[in-house]
């Protein structure tokens, strides 16, 4: 899965195109690793616009496909499995549980 974010000021991608006119590639001109985070890598590409010739920044986020699964009872309640965690900068530990019926 990839994420991108352009820098501000990236009007050029924003504005309409003329349906007559198919859209064009961003060729990639430069690409700049930012951080290896286990679960995401991030990194800066730097590519020019096909209409202005204009270098914009993009900001990608590579991660591999995952999936979240959330158990629900048949009364339409998540089922929350009891264990303590730590979350940072939490000044505390959370706990989670079993939900229960009333």
């Amino acid at each position: 899965m990839t994420v991108t974010h352009e820098e501000p000021g990236g009007e050029d991608m924003m504005t309409k195109s003329d349906s007559t006119t198919p859209i064009q590639p961003w060729p990639l001109r430069r690409s700049e690793p930012l951080g290896d985070f286990r679960i995401f890598r991030m990194r800066r590409d730097w590519r020019q616009s096909p209409r202005t010739g204009q270098e914009h920044a993009f900001y990608v986020l590579d991660s591999p496909d995952w999936v979240n699964v959330i158990a629900l009872t048949r009364d339409g309640l998540a089922v929350m499995v009891p264990f303590e965690q730590f979350r940072a900068p939490a000044t505390q530990r959370i706990y989670t549980r079993l939900l229960e019926r009333p």
